[in-house]
């Protein structure tokens, strides 16, 4: 007898029960969190497509859920590659245009654009910036190879930057647009700022205040500030600083290669501030970039002072607790690795503030022995896992999804990236909201009216 036919399938994927560790969504929230600000001008984003591939990206603002709890959320970004109209930088001014294609439109999809290039012909001036983004649906109907050769009909007074779909979606035209600026501007810059950096695709803008503050310790002045916010009106001043700062994130590698080939300059990398320990060598290693060194153990003197009577007694609250981890070996090694958790150092965090961990790893079932088999924490289906978790010690739980109900209906309380901030004050931070998240009863409480 012949196999029935299966048409259709249930929506997820299979092993969706056992993951909480989600790298391919945390890359999306680099290219997701970036912002443009334009005070010149307007930024006019138009998406050439149907209004339901809209929904595959939605806005990433911060003011509404979202399934993954993303550690980049950017109030200022609304759109992929693009700038937010929700929450625009100040002085910004955005448009969000769609072409919105429907069954119709197939027949002359490309005709819908050209009706929308026209308005925007005699609406848009030369300090404006057009982002043009086409979708899956156009590409399959032709239209990649009709829109080049309709933009060279419409000879826009605007700039207009093309995301074509074929092109290297890790690196959109924005950031070929920004290296052509910093290349052009290489002999046009004002007076070298020499204690002063840029800083290159460091999170904000929580963070943005705590590492002014560290750099200004030994009185290093921030420059110009690039991913995810892109200021395009502060570009010709990128060359009065000496020396850019990265932060050394693998999702950023491509972005950093195309933005600054050919542009010049210092650049270093050294390991992102978080924690005492790490925002220390941050600053060391900054400063003697700019032969500033001897100031930093004075300036360390001084912030510890700052920092210690409200982290102490935070610290003595979380020690000898622990924090859970689930998934499969691959997952819970990618996790220890900070260029892959998004700059985050994870246990060297919780073990400078007096944290253990514990591993429930995905395996095979021990091979049975004489002593009645092995005590390492594994499991293989739902319910081992679920017992797993309602058993331990662990108060917290990592996972990338918001609010994960396999953690909750436990009675535990979920932890994400988003717990952990860089600088000083930003370890404060971290101590405060793990302290909080540990201290948490609802969960435990109302665990049987969750579902």
């Amino acid at each position: 007898m012949s196999r029935p036919l299966h048409i259709a399938e249930a929506w997820g994927r299979r092993e969706r029960w056992h993951r909480f560790v989600f790298p391919t969504t945390r890359s999306r929230s680099f290219t997701q969190a970036t912002a443009l600000r334009l005070r010149k001008g307007r930024v006019v984003l138009v998406q050439h497509g149907d209004l339901e591939c809209r929904y595959s990206c939605p806005p990433r603002t911060g003011e509404a859920p979202t399934f993954y709890d993303e550690p980049w959320l950017n109030p200022a970004s609304a759109h992929a590659y693009g700038a937010g109209h929700h929450a625009a930088p100040q002085g910004t001014r955005c448009v969000a245009l769609e072409t919105d294609l429907t069954a119709e439109d197939c027949d002359d999809s490309i005709g819908k654009l050209a009706e929308l290039l026209t308005a925007l012909e005699t609406t848009t001036g030369p300090d404006d910036l057009v982002l043009l983004s086409s979708t899956c649906l156009p590409s399959k109907l032709g239209d990649d190879g009709r829109i080049a050769k309709l933009l060279g009909r419409f000879p826009m007074r605007s700039r207009v930057l093309y995301n074509d779909p074929d092109v290297d979606q890790a690196v959109p035209p924005i950031i070929e647009h920004v290296a052509r600026a910093l290349r052009a501007s290489r002999n046009e810059a004002g007076p070298s700022r020499d204690r002063s950096v840029n800083l290159i695709g460091f999170p904000r803008p929580t963070a943005d205040t705590s590492l002014r503050q560290l750099l200004g310790s030994v009185g290093i002045e921030v420059n110009v500030e690039l991913l995810p916010d892109i200021d395009l009106d502060h570009l010709d001043h990128f060359h009065e600083a000496p020396v850019s700062v990265l932060f050394p994130e693998r999702h950023y590698h491509e972005v950093y290669h195309r933005l600054f080939d050919g542009v010049g300059g210092r650049r270093i990398a050294p390991p992102p501030p978080y924690g005492l320990a790490g925002s220390r060598r941050w600053l060391t290693t900054v400063a003697e970039a700019l032969g500033l060194e001897a100031d930093v153990e004075r300036a360390w003197r001084q912030i510890r002072r700052n920092t210690l009577p409200a982290l102490e007694p935070l610290a003595k609250q979380l020690a000898g607790q622990t924090v859970g981890f689930i998934g499969s070996r691959i997952e819970l090694k990618s996790l220890a690795d900070p260029k892959q958790t998004q700059g985050v150092p994870l246990f060297s965090m919780l073990a400078e503030l007096g944290l253990g961990a514990e591993w429930l790893e995905l395996a095979r079932p021990p091979e049975p022995t004489s002593t009645g088999g092995s005590r390492r924490r594994s499991f293989e289906n739902p319910a081992e896992l679920a017992r797993l978790i309602a058993e331990s010690r662990c108060d917290l739980f990592y996972s990338d999804v918001a609010w994960d109900g396999r953690i909750t209906r436990s009675g535990k309380t979920p932890i994400s990236l988003s717990s952990f901030h860089p600088g000083p004050e930003g370890f404060i931070r971290t101590a405060r909201q793990l302290v909080a998240a540990s201290r948490l009863r609802f969960y435990q409480e109302y665990r049987e009216y969750l579902p």
